[in-house]
């Protein structure tokens, strides 16, 4: 689903000009998601794509008034629900768990998780207990903990989780300093500090610990960074960098602090940055600034000229398989209109039709002659169906079959030519089937199967027959070989 939404309320924008000689921003509280609903994890991917975890869902929010629902099923659980989350990871309810033996009850919850591709390794950190470390293929399972009983680590309480991928260094925030880790050695770090959040400058990782930085050079030299504390207010929850290098600080306030010339912005109301209690910020590619909070939704600070592009599947391709009926649409926010639409396979407008499956890029430029492009893609959503035989049919038992659908709409339905429902068949006897598969819009698609008999009671009654043939005859007594089908 896809939210595009005006305001839900008058909300004019902000225009202040943070430091002299710097490009005016503008401070916006999005309603692409319900803004009255708590963010817990803002998360931007590679491709510049943000991933908002709420207390409504998850999203892939792509302008301050566009936003799509991710689908997280009932029974599941996504990484990105999670502080620090960095990728959609999926396991069932309770999975997490079961594995730990169930130690995660009452106060004791997951607080922080990372995952490191490379390695398969999914770290999770709890209140309580420290923290776990798991691989998620082929199954979900855990294969270290760390807590307490090691002799460096003073708390189990677990409050943020960082791998630099470069170095492969692993920082771990405790209420009682960071666990430090590379190639399977740990240490503690600060043990009278209580760390909290981490964000990478170049080669260097700064690590939060309560109204301090520490930073960490690639050469494992320590230094801190006070912060004024008349420039935040309460606890700092979260800390990210943008692209020009400023330190963007989360507490009840929002404060941004140019480290290189140590100023500091603090946004309130008079910016239109009305939120008190500040939980999460990530930044995009773009520059753009990414506020997630407890009481105010999700605000958005970029500069003042941003234009955003989104490239959208407006409508599916249809049940037909000989029709090339899908279509894009492209969003646009900011920028001077009008616009101009360039695309690599000479679509046109902002709403391209009749379009197949693929990948299709445009590039708009608005009127001051800014450009940006755009990636739609038109997936290959129509309803495919394969069924392998996965049981012969023998003299004790009739064949079955599993079905395996691709594309489609759920709910699907499911009938096979021997009155049989759901993906697998259980009574098929000998022969060719038929199975017929229609989803919630009332695409269909069919498949057949060769149900077997089984080889070796064939081949046990050839042996027999053999026999027969073989055995030695009694004097003038025919032999009458009798045949019987199956």
């Amino acid at each position: 689903m896809i939210r595009s939404l005006s305001l839900l309320f008058a909300l004019p924008l902000s225009i202040f000009t943070l430091f002299a000689q710097e490009e005016a921003m503008r401070v916006e509280r999005a309603s692409a998601i319900n803004p009255d609903a708590p963010v817990y994890n803002i998360y931007v991917d590679k491709e510049g794509e943000k991933w908002v975890s709420n207390s409504e869902g998850l999203w892939q929010v792509h302008a301050a008034d566009l936003a799509t629902t991710v689908i997280v099923g009932s029974a599941e659980e996504t990484l990105l629900q999670y502080p620090n989350g960095n990728k959609d990871i999926r396991w069932l309810k309770g999975a997490i768990n079961d594995e730990l033996d169930g130690i995660l009850t009452g106060s004791n919850k997951i607080t922080a998780g990372y995952y490191n591709e490379i390695q398969d390794h999914l770290w999770i950190g709890t209140s309580e207990s420290g923290i776990f470390l798991f691989r998620t293929q082929p199954n979900l399972k855990v294969i270290k903990e760390i807590n307490k009983r090691m002799p460096k680590l003073r708390s189990n309480t677990i409050n943020m989780i960082y791998v630099d991928g470069d170095d492969d260094r692993h920082f771990m925030g405790t209420n009682e300093g960071v666990i430090v880790g590379r190639d399977g050695r740990w240490g503690l770090e600060e043990r009278y500090f209580r760390f909290q959040a981490v964000a990478n400058r170049g080669k260097e990782v700064w690590l939060l610990a309560e109204d301090l930085i520490w930073v960490v050079n690639e050469k494992e030299e320590w230094r801190s960074v006070e912060i004024d504390s008349d420039k935040i207010s309460g606890a700092i929850k979260d800390i990210a960098f943008d692209r020009e290098g400023k330190l963007w600080i989360a507490s009840e306030y929002l404060t941004m602090l140019d480290v290189d010339n140590n100023k500091y912005k603090v946004f309130d109301g008079g910016d239109y940055f009305t939120s008190n209690d500040v939980n999460c910020i990530a930044v995009d590619p773009e520059g753009a600034v990414w506020v997630g909070t407890q009481d105010k939704g999700l605000y958005v600070i970029e500069k003042e000229s941003a234009m955003t592009v989104t490239c959208l599947l407006d409508n599916v391709l249809s049940c037909d398989p000989t029709v090339n009926d899908a279509s894009l649409v492209v969003k646009i926010k900011g920028g001077q209109p009008p616009y101009t639409y360039q695309w690599d396979q000479g679509l046109t407008g902002e709403n391209p039709q009749n379009l197949s499956v693929g990948s299709y890029i445009v590039t708009v430029t608005d009127s001051r002659g800014q450009s940006k492009p755009a990636e739609g893609v038109v997936p290959d959503s129509r309803l495919k169906l394969s069924v392998v035989q996965n049981r012969p049919h023998t003299d004790q038992k009739r064949g079955g079959a599993l079905a395996t659908v691709e594309g489609g709409k759920p709910k699907f339905t499911f009938l096979w030519d021997n009155g049989e429902n759901g993906p697998q068949a259980e009574r098929l006897e000998a022969g060719t089937h038929q199975l017929t598969v229609t989803d919630v819009n009332g695409c269909k698609a069919e498949a057949s199967v060769e149900i077997t008999r089984d080889a070796a009671v064939l081949a046990a009654n050839i042996n027999r027959i053999g026999e027969m043939i073989n055995a030695p005859r009694a004097p003038y007594m025919p032999l009458k070989l009798l045949f019987r089908e199956g």
